[in-house]
């Protein structure tokens, strides 16, 4: 509920800047934590440097035009390149440098791209929604009946029928604001919000997983401590970061809302 309080502020006021600062303290713990589980897997990726560039790219992604997007990314590409060309796991670091940039500040870019259509706000909620109700359902279904394992090398708990209970609310979700946000659909309520939960419960998912590789690699249980019995910052947004580029592309493409 705090996260949408400070969307509605931002939105209310038309204050933008507490999107940009909100992204950048995301990404701030974000970069962060990513930089000390690659630490913690023998790859020399320094935690202080990789969270300044990462949150400097997604304040310049915020403030900047679109034509200069492409330049932060290269040019946060091209500082760990030069800052790892000689160091004797340079190719590691760098590598990893790389993928983390894409993973947090450039995949969290996309929020700016939805927010900013006109009425972004409520698509923010909408994604918000579905994920959560994903998390919910494949949390409260997988619990009660999973019995066939998803991907038990990397979270034994997941099941497929988790996934199936996730999908299914995310669709109510999906149907039931979509029927209420403030916009004209080209054809059935019911097919954009089963086409749009299908991609965005897949995408969370993979989110999950991905982050879950991470953290076996590393030999953790959580990104972090940040949430007390929650784990990290990585450990919230997981399914966020990956989820994020397929709602936009839908929105963008298909709805051409934004």
């Amino acid at each position: 509920m705090l996260l949408v309080g400070w969307l509605w502020l931002a939105k209310e006021y038309d204050q933008f800047w507490l999107i940009v600062l909100l992204l950048a303290l995301v990404t701030a713990r974000a970069g962060w934590e990513y930089a000390r589980l690659i630490e913690r897997s023998g790859i020399p990726l320094e935690r202080s440097s990789f969270a300044t560039v990462s949150v400097l790219a997604i304040i310049a992604y915020g403030l900047l035009e679109e034509s200069f997007k492409a330049l932060i990314f290269v040019g946060s590409v091209l500082y760990f390149m030069l800052r790892y060309l000689a160091h004797p796991e340079g190719l590691k670091a760098g590598a990893a440098a790389v993928l983390g940039l894409i993973y947090i500040p450039y995949f969290l870019h996309f929020f700016y791209e939805i927010y900013q259509a006109e009425t972004g706000f409520y698509y923010v909620l909408l994604l918000l929604l579905l994920i959560w109700g994903y998390d919910t359902g494949a949390y409260a279904v997988g619990s009660l009946f999973g019995r066939h394992k998803l991907f038990v090398e990397l979270s034994p708990k997941k099941s497929w029928e988790g996934v199936v209970g996730g999908f299914l609310l995310a669709w109510l979700a999906g149907w039931a604001s979509l029927s209420w946000l403030p916009v004209e659909l080209s054809s059935s309520v019911v097919f954009h919000a089963l086409l749009m939960s299908l991609l965005v419960s897949a995408f969370a998912q993979l989110g999950d997983l991905l982050e879950s590789k991470l953290k076996r690699t590393a030999g953790v249980k959580d990104s972090g401590a940040l949430f007390p019995g929650h784990g990290g910052m990585l450990d919230r947004i997981d399914a966020l970061l990956l989820a994020l580029p397929v709602f936009y592309f839908y929105l963008h493409y298909v709805l051409k809302w934004v």
